[in-house]
């Protein structure tokens, strides 16, 4: 028999009788035989996942089911005993995960993923409808249901309210009888905080809380200012409440700044008090300033109000003119006497400031830069426990906490919390008054609503578990 050529030839090959086959000299060692890789699942894991999936099948069916049963009764079943239709209601206003009555004569059960049953007197029968719309009549022969809940009151966050107030306010504890006048690299801090509480809201006796405020304005006792400089003020985290002090390293929570010029000038008020001029141009740049009436010079006390257009640029010429060195020179000067002010001057500083936290220890520092000078008033502390003023009076120098008192102001818009308060039902009270036969009156308490007396927690209608 010939062999096929395309078949691999073995010298194991079954042979038959009378088959001449060629026996080779030599016999091939065999090659090992190669298992075959094991693949899919064995009969015990084939046994496991049939068992586990009949307990699944089983169980939708069961709850499947139960599920028909319940609407089937829902549509067909006519219960005639009072009593029992009564004890359905109040189980499931036992049970329910909020309660709510849109009539005297109806009631909605709500559960915690949202779907409410109702039930409702229709022509002498109570009518039960579930979430899918499905109805039922629960009981006949009904002259009258009359349902009353007893509420309970649930607060809610609302959206927070914004306002635009004076957000802080100081006054001296003593009459203000001193002058402090800031020279370029001078400054003075002034701690401040705002309050937490923002009194009693839309909900009587619940009080809001401050989240925030952004200064838009903050007024100083500025009596005057001259020269060429610039007013800075910048917000800073202080060291602790009544300390004026930044806190080492801290960023500034927002600066603003406005050149000197856009600030009170010297007036005939001032001129009244010549010292202020002519007193610190003295000790703090070495001047002493005059003016020209007819060519004769005559000092300040003489100037009239004629002369006050141009008095603030000549003493901007002559700081300018002079070439003072300030370095070691006192920057911040104190004036046993007064300029009187009338009012705190406000300066818009809208958009310049970050929100700031209440009850969080703040400090505004108020630096004055370039040649020039900016007079404010002030106070001696009375007591240890006045808030302090820090100064800087030399530009080597750190700020350093002094006794004086200086008043000011900020105004800013407030964002607050905002509550709402919704009554919910706790207890149903249920009257059924039978066609003929004898009335019938329970009352039972949604215990999702009892169990939490906290006005925070609870349930509202509506609302669903997280």
């Amino acid at each position: 028999m010939l062999r096929h050529p395309g078949r691999p030839q073995h010298d194991d090959a079954p042979r038959t009788a009378g088959t001449c086959v060629d026996t080779p000299t030599t016999v091939p060692a065999r090659l090992p035989k190669r298992l075959p890789q094991r693949a899919g699942f064995t009969l015990v894991e084939m046994l496991v996942a049939t068992v586990i999936g009949g307990v699944l099948l089983m169980t939708a069916a069961y709850t499947a089911g139960a599920y028909s049963q319940a609407v089937a009764a829902l549509r067909t079943d006519d219960f005639s005993d009072h009593e029992t239709a009564m004890a359905r209601i109040m189980q499931d206003v036992r049970y329910a995960w909020w309660v709510q009555l849109p009539s005297a004569s109806e009631i909605e059960i709500g559960d915690n993923r949202g779907r409410v049953r109702s039930y409702e007197l229709d022509s002498g029968n109570i009518v039960v409808t579930d979430h899918d719309n499905t109805q039922g009549v629960l009981c006949g022969d009904v002259a009258s249901l009359t349902l009353e809940g007893l509420p309970i009151q649930r607060l809610r966050e609302a959206t927070p309210v914004s306002s635009d107030t004076v957000v802080f306010a100081r006054n001296a504890s003593r009459v203000v009888d001193k002058t402090l006048v800031i020279g370029e690299g001078g400054s003075i801090a002034l701690p401040f905080m705002f309050p937490t509480d923002a009194g009693v809201g839309s909900v009587p006796g619940l009080r809001e809380q401050v989240l925030d405020i952004t200064p838009t304005s903050i007024s100083v006792p500025v009596t005057s200012a001259f020269g060429l400089g610039t007013l800075e003020m910048q917000i800073y985290p202080a060291r602790a409440p009544g300390d004026p002090r930044p806190i080492p390293g801290a960023a500034p929570m927002g600066s603003f700044t406005m050149s000197i010029s856009g600030l009170p000038a010297v007036t005939q008020e001032h001129l009244d008090h010549p010292w202020h001029i002519t007193d610190m141009l003295k000790d703090m740049y070495g001047l002493t300033l005059e003016t020209r009436i007819l060519g004769i010079k005559v000092p300040i006390p003489m100037v009239t109000q004629s002369d006050l257009t141009s008095l603030t640029s000549k003493v901007s010429s002559m700081i300018v003119d002079s070439g003072y060195n300030p370095l070691g020179v006192d920057v911040v000067k104190e004036y046993s006497k007064l300029i009187p002010s009338s009012s705190l001057t406000p300066l818009n500083t809208a958009g310049r400031f970050s929100p700031l936290k209440p009850g969080t220890a703040y400090t505004l520092v108020i630096s004055v830069t370039g040649q020039a000078g900016l007079s404010v008033v002030a106070a001696a502390s009375s007591s240890s426990e006045d808030p302090l003023t820090a100064i800087r009076k030399r530009r080597s120098a750190a700020l350093a906490n002094e006794g004086y008192q200086v008043p000011f102001a900020i105004a800013g818009t407030k964002r607050v919390t905002a509550t709402t308060a919704t009554d919910s039902v706790a207890v149903v009270h249920a009257t059924l008054v039978p066609g003929s036969g004898t009335t019938l009156t329970k009352a039972t308490p949604v215990y999702s609503q009892v169990l939490a007396p906290d006005p925070w927690q609870g349930v509202l209608p509506g609302e669903t578990s997280p």
